[in-house]
């Protein structure tokens, strides 16, 4: 019984408590505006009107081939410190 009754007791004793004042909180911090809400169109870039079938297709699978490369360059040992900073400048441009 006592198993089942703790639990319960702790946490109608833990909510009785003051929150405590955090210095910096993210309310605080907030510059007053929401962010702006964007067109889905502009941020996955779907196709245009003008767009066909099979330019889709070909833009997606050039995509996928550059995806499936990047991969494959992450994959591969890096064996010292000079070929990780190389790697690290391929992948960042």
């Amino acid at each position: 019984m006592i198993r089942i009754v703790a639990p319960f007791a702790f946490c109608i004793l833990t909510a009785c408590g003051d929150w405590p004042e955090v210095p910096g909180s993210v309310a605080q911090g907030r510059s007053g505006s929401w962010p702006a809400l964007v067109p889905l169109t502009d941020v996955i870039g779907l196709p245009t009107e003008g767009a066909t079938g099979q330019d889709e297709a070909g833009r997606l699978d050039a995509r996928a081939d550059a995806l499936r490369a990047r991969a494959a360059v992450l994959r591969a040992p890096v064996p010292d410190s000079d070929a990780f900073e190389a790697l690290r400048a391929r992948m960042a441009g």
